[in-house]
């Protein structure tokens, strides 16, 4: 049985509130609840968890996908690449980013897909527990849409960097 909210956050002063309020009664925003329903991820999520477990899903396919794409690996266990590790050329592949990718072919959007790739078995574990202990307490802070904004940013800026700085 679901159970039905009827209250929110306000989007400005981030005070309890009804969500069919016209007025945030402590700050005067007009028709806070209006705002909430056409944010573009809430509509599609019941919750920051559940956006939080469908970037977990999305890293997860994306490493199966690019241990997937490397047939020619030995086995589970490569000498230069580690333990359960996609190839170089399969990360290539599904949009692995540094200058040469962006600078000598031109892949500008591998600065978005390269957030969702994994060097290894334990790469993609670690990553994915921070994400899972500390998704949370960013949506609780700032909302779901603006949790996955973040997210996405912050991937897109570190690999921007890193193209500047030169790393291949």
């Amino acid at each position: 049985m679901k159970v039905e909210k009827n209250s929110m956050l306000c989007p400005n002063c981030r005070r309890l509130i009804s969500m069919d309020e016209p007025l945030c009664p402590y700050c005067g925003l007009s028709r806070p609840g209006f705002r909430r329903s056409f944010t573009l991820f809430s509509r599609f999520s019941g919750g920051g968890l559940d956006m939080i477990k469908a970037l977990i899903y999305v890293n997860g396919v994306f490493f199966l996908l690019s241990l997937f794409l490397n047939p020619s690996a030995p086995g589970l266990y490569s000498e230069s690449d580690g333990l359960l590790a996609p190839s170089e050329r399969s990360l290539f592949l599904l949009g692995a980013t540094g200058a040469v990718p962006i600078v000598h072919y031109g892949r500008w959007w591998t600065l978005i897909s390269a957030s969702f790739l994994h060097g290894g078995i334990l790469h993609i574990f670690f990553n994915m527990a921070a994400l899972w202990q500390l998704g949370p307490f960013v949506v609780q802070e700032f909302g779901t849409s603006r949790f996955v904004i973040i997210y996405l940013l912050a991937g897109v800026a570190g690999f921007y960097l890193s193209v500047l700085a030169g790393f291949p």
